[in-house]
């Protein structure tokens, strides 16, 4: 039981550490908005998309990070159905 555990451990450790190297190293800038619209995480792209670095960005809420109204159509859309995609 406890083998089965610790290769259930390692298993969740690699799935996460795949997808965080996936998102940091992603050439597509990646934001996580909050549900109030403050950012919580960022890839480095993002950092140079936003000219910000990812610690100074991070806690910033979307109207901080754009220009007033330039996201306001996809900002609603998100926060009607939850995601962007289809």
């Amino acid at each position: 039981v406890l083998e089965a555990q610790e290769q259930r451990r390692k298993q969740i450790w690699k799935m996460q550490h795949d997808y965080r190297e996936l998102f940091s190293e992603n050439p597509t800038a990646m934001l996580v908005f909050n549900n109030d619209g403050v950012l919580a995480d960022c890839n480095f792209s993002a950092e140079r998309l936003l000219g910000y670095s990812k610690e100074e960005a991070v806690g910033k809420s979307w109207s901080d990070l754009f220009e007033s109204g330039s996201f306001q159509p996809l900002w609603e859309a998100l926060s009607a159905k939850g995601h962007l995609y289809a």
